[in-house]
């Protein structure tokens, strides 16, 4: 059966280059990789959780991810993978606490000038970026990223 341009042979050459996880349900890649696992086709290298997604659940769109539930770089288990943008991947992994920085963002970092409710004060304050950011000794700029929600995103 051919299923966007990809036929049966090309999905079972792929599934023979990976390893099934007894205990999780994953399938380990075990070819190339050093953080994700890469496989060379159509002339091009591809990650290949990637190429996973491709052969068995169709197109990546464009600006999305493919990301992994089970939370395993070389998986190659269609079933454990999903498409999002960064930004949902990126709430993805600190809410399963899979980030380095988690116990150093916001106030927690110790190069933080501000709290969060110095941030919730400047989100709902109508004074100019200009002098919220004397008021705070923080940039004008940094004032604009978190009245935007650029930066510290994780206050609501």
């Amino acid at each position: 059966m051919i299923k966007n341009g990809i036929n049966d042979l090309t999905r079972q050459r792929f599934l023979e280059k990976a390893m099934p996880e007894p205990n999780s349900g994953c399938l380990l890649w075990l070819g190339r990789g050093q953080r994700y696992g890469t496989v060379r086709f159509d002339m091009k290298r591809k990650l290949a959780h990637r190429l996973s997604y491709e052969l068995f659940c169709g197109p990546v769109p464009d600006g999305l991810e493919v990301c992994h539930t089970c939370d395993t770089p070389f998986c190659v288990n269609p079933n454990h993978l999903f498409v999002a943008t960064h930004a949902e991947n990126m709430a993805d992994m600190h809410r399963k606490n899979r980030s380095k920085h988690v116990a150093h963002s916001g106030s927690a970092n110790g190069n933080s000038k501000l709290t969060e409710s110095d941030v919730r004060d400047i989100r709902a304050s109508t004074e100019s970026y200009a002098d919220m950011a004397r008021k705070y000794g923080v940039s004008d700029v940094q004032i604009g990223f978190i009245h935007k929600r650029k930066s510290w995103s994780h206050v609501e």
